[in-house]
């Protein structure tokens, strides 16, 4: 690939960290550590809470965000000059495209915020 590398943060629930990286063969996805330029954990007692795919996060419902739509890790990418965003998740490593994705993180105080994400680029926190 001779083209200039898209760059993306990569979420992981499970491991409850956060990777900056570049694309470096534009596919979209985080090829684990060749593409990894950072990767860091929130602050202890942080952690991400829920990763939720093409659905918000809606706190008073039990879940707060639909079984089928909770994932474990998101994948947001984006490729100059262009402004949108590809997200994508992979469960079961069967990569599924994604419209829009909310990661709530959670304080040690129970605090919680939530990042937005939709595939226009726009991103926002509450």
């Amino acid at each position: 690939f001779t083209g200039k590398p898209s760059y993306g943060v990569y979420f992981d629930k499970n491991a409850n960290s956060i990777t900056y990286f570049s694309d470096l063969d534009n596919d979209s996805f985080y090829d684990v550590s060749a593409e990894k330029i950072k990767s860091f954990s929130p602050q202890t007692g942080y952690n991400i809470n829920i990763i939720c795919v093409n659905e918000f996060i809606v706190p008073a419902s039990i879940p707060p965000c639909p079984i089928v739509n909770n994932e474990n890790n998101l994948t947001v990418v984006f490729t100059r000059p262009f402004p949108d965003a590809v997200l994508s998740s992979d469960p079961d490593f069967l990569p599924r495209t994604v419209s829009k994705a909310q990661i709530e993180v959670i304080s040690p105080d129970n605090l919680k915020r939530a990042i937005t994400v939709w595939i226009t680029g726009q991103v926002s926190v509450r």
